[in-house]
């Protein structure tokens, strides 16, 4: 998975996100990652919690989570 000017193609990071999916069901839990217009959601899901992070890849950095 090669990273071109800071961005991974589309094929690249659908292949990321199965592999942590993968791992992450081994454990008990979902993975999603939803792309959003400007920032991206990672949601952790398990045992009936849910934990969002929001990622900016402009400003290069983590900048909210949400626990439900």
């Amino acid at each position: 998975m090669a990273l071109a000017g800071g961005t991974m193609s589309e094929e690249d990071t659908h292949k990321l996100e199965q592999r942590l999916q993968q791992q992450y069901a081994e454990y008990g839990m979902e993975l999603q990652v939803v792309t959003l217009t400007h920032s991206v959601l990672v949601l952790f899901s398990g045992e009936g919690s849910t934990i969002g992070l929001h990622y900016d890849p402009v400003l290069e950095t983590w900048s909210g989570i949400a626990i439900q």
